[in-house]
């Protein structure tokens, strides 16, 4: 089968690049805008019941960042901060954790409606910073998909997930042979027979020469690129999509999000807010259709046993298209 040429270095992705460099947040120092009247009564109630200056000053100190997210609630969602800003305790910090109803209220929306971040994260850390932490509060954000190898071993859709495991440049995810039974095993219980799917044979190959690197990255790269490209000419172009959301290289920095990959904190401020807004616009496409094939390949097993016969038949063909590689 012909194949479009590709660099040595990329196989192609139709999602552009994430290059956005965080920016660091500022609490607004004035309260023109904030209910002026709603912050004299809120100072005077509280000053009434501080023990010490230290203890006031403390509260007034969390108050104060506490209308960073205030102007953030109103930026964003200004129907929803209209109605919470007229309840009288909405803006009142609450004595043990110095959170305001007002606060939580724009972490939920943000939470559901913007990007996905850990609200319940943030609100816990805002209430250790304001009880004496020294750091600063950034967004928190999530693994909206486990690593490859974290997915839940009793989920419906991990046999699934296992058989995509198998299209892997490294063989780091493939199911081992134990595994593979059990999977095969699941499969020909709702008669379907699984091929045993092709691994590369360098697997574990040490203190190998630059050249030979080179050239089994290059095979690689082609064997997937054949394999993606039997996958469109039968109707699978979302496996493209789907493999890259399953090993987190999406390039998108909402869904390639992982926990144990460390990533420059991004602070609350509206300009890493509206990149972070735009990146999960395109995110949410990918994530939408990593779940579709995912239900579409547990509804059609037989398509399983289809994609492992393409993985191993492009093997085959790989080898041939270095005759169009372009060497960039």
């Amino acid at each position: 089968m012909a194949s479009s040429p590709i660099c040595l270095d990329m196989i192609a992705s139709h999602y552009p690049k994430y290059t956005h460099l965080p920016r660091p947040g500022r609490v607004p120092l004035h309260g023109g805008r904030y209910a002026v009247e709603r912050c004299k009564k809120e100072l005077e109630s509280w000053a009434a019941r501080a023990v010490t200056a230290d203890e006031a000053a403390d509260h007034l100190t969390a108050w104060r960042e506490s209308l960073q997210f205030v102007r953030l609630f109103e930026k964003y969602f200004p129907q929803e901060y209209a109605a919470t800003a007229r309840q009288p305790k909405a803006w009142l910090l609450d004595s043990r954790s110095r959170i305001a109803p007002i606060e939580q209220r724009f972490f939920t929306l943000a939470e559901s409606r913007l990007f996905p971040f850990s609200a319940d994260w943030m609100e816990m850390t805002l209430q250790e910073i304001r009880h004496g932490e020294d750091y600063l509060p950034v967004i928190p954000l999530c693994a909206v998909t486990p690593r490859p190898d974290e997915w839940d071993t009793s989920s419906e859709e991990y046999p699934v997930i296992q058989v995509l495991q198998c299209f892997s440049w490294n063989n780091f995810f493939t199911p081992s042979e134990t595994d593979w039974r059990d999977v095969t095993a699941q499969f020909a219980e709702r008669g379907v027979l699984l091929p045993i799917p092709m691994r590369y044979p360098w697997h574990n190959a040490e203190h190998e020469s630059l050249l030979a690197t080179r050239l089994r990255r290059i095979l690689m790269q082609l064997h997937t690129n054949v394999f993606l490209d039997m996958a469109r000419a039968s109707g699978c172009a979302w496996v493209d999509t789907t493999l890259q959301v399953l090993y987190h290289e999406t390039n998108n920095a909402l869904v390639d999000f992982d926990e144990e990959t460390m990533y420059e904190p991004l602070e609350w401020a509206e300009d890493n807010i509206d990149w972070l807004i735009e990146e999960w616009k395109v995110g949410s496409r990918m994530l939408d259709t990593f779940w579709r094939s995912i239900a579409t390949m547990q509804k059609q097993p037989s398509l399983c046993a289809r994609l492992i016969e393409f993985w191993n038949a492009s093997w085959a063909c790989a080898p041939q298209q270095l005759r169009s590689l372009r060497m960039g």
